[in-house]
């Protein structure tokens, strides 16, 4: 049961849906002690809560959202989820599922490209709980912090309010959703790759849809009975891996070397999905394919604003050659 919080007059336009609750299904006669009693009820069940209204300071609603959060609840999009969710599949798959059906349900600000891509993969990926967890999350992360979740078996799925930038576009936030479980994927492909676990490519001669059936090709089925619990066995070594690769990039003297090789190790780690395994990133780095694909991603512009600028691009061929040096000395 998932509990409503918010103004009254929201409350009351909001269209009623199954395996909902508000308060004034249980409250005949609203007192503070029985918002608090409801609040409680909830909490101690462990069920998640779906914010509608903004909380303004001194309303009942702030308060709500203040025991929420002292109760060790977690903002999600409009959804408070607790904390726990993580430690029990049931709970973690119905959690996800909630946060998904409402992120969906926000098509509207671009055509949708990953929706229709990933449509037959989440379930799988929820599938393979404890070994494979998916974070959705409002934070926004920084390419340092995608660079350093590379190490974890732990994905995590951006969740916005309004159109977001996202691979060279604006994109709605069910397709900015979307594409995040598009990375996830490839990442759990990868990192079973690297074992000698072999997962299908979803593209095929250039393209993830399949005509004959009409839908796009969904492969994590194959990869649920391939998880284990090695993923996170070696997160800790991976994690202090990139860690090692950042500090030397970091200590550099050459600022636009610097920024072309912390650039070149983004496409690698998280856009092409590789595992921060040398043996891997190596024989990735021998060709100057990705220096290629990098500059053309730049050259239209697929950064934003916030993309390598004309001295880093320039470094690049030289910033493989660093960090093919780097990686070959790695662990």
């Amino acid at each position: 049961m998932t509990r409503v919080i918010g103004r009254l007059d929201d409350l009351a336009r909001r269209q009623r849906r199954q395996q909902e609750q508000q308060l004034a299904d249980e409250l005949v006669r609203w007192s503070l002690d029985g918002n608090h009693a409801w609040l409680r009820e909830g909490v101690q069940q462990q069920e998640p809560f779906l914010q509608i209204s903004p909380a303004a300071a001194n309303t009942v609603l702030a308060w709500e959202v203040q025991q929420l959060h002292r109760e060790g609840y977690v903002a999600i999009g409009p959804l408070w989820l607790p904390r726990a969710w993580l430690r029990d599949g049931e709970r973690y798959r119905r959690g996800m599922q909630l946060v998904a059906e409402h992120v969906l349900a926000a098509n509207a600000g671009s055509e949708p490209e990953y929706v229709p891509k990933v449509a037959g993969e989440l379930a799988a990926m929820l599938a393979m709980w404890p070994h494979v967890l998916l974070l959705p999350t409002s934070r926004s992360l920084s390419p340092d912090d995608l660079l350093r979740l590379r190490a974890w078996p732990l994905h995590p799925l951006g969740v916005v309010d309004r159109p977001t930038r996202a691979d060279g576009a604006v994109r709605s936030p069910a397709d900015y959703f979307a594409h995040d479980v598009d990375h996830a994927r490839y990442k759990v492909r990868e990192d079973l790759l690297a074992r000698g676990r072999v997962v299908p490519d979803p593209y095929v001669d250039g393209s993830t849809f399949e005509a004959g059936r009409g839908v796009h090709r969904a492969v994590m089925a194959a990869a649920v009975p391939l998880v284990d619990a090695e993923g996170w066995r070696a997160a800790a070594q991976r994690a202090a891996r990139i860690d090692e690769w950042l500090l030397a990039i970091g200590t550099m003297s050459d600022p636009a070397l610097a920024a072309a090789a912390q650039w070149l190790l983004f496409e690698l780690l998280h856009e092409k999905s590789l595992p921060p395994e040398a043996s891997v990133l190596v024989p990735a780095l021998v060709g100057d394919a990705h220096v290629a694909k990098l500059a053309q991603k730049a050259a239209r512009g697929f950064h934003g604003p916030h993309g390598p600028d004309a001295a880093a691009l320039a470094a690049l061929p030289s910033a493989r050659t660093w960090l093919l040096r780097l990686l070959e000395q790695s662990p």
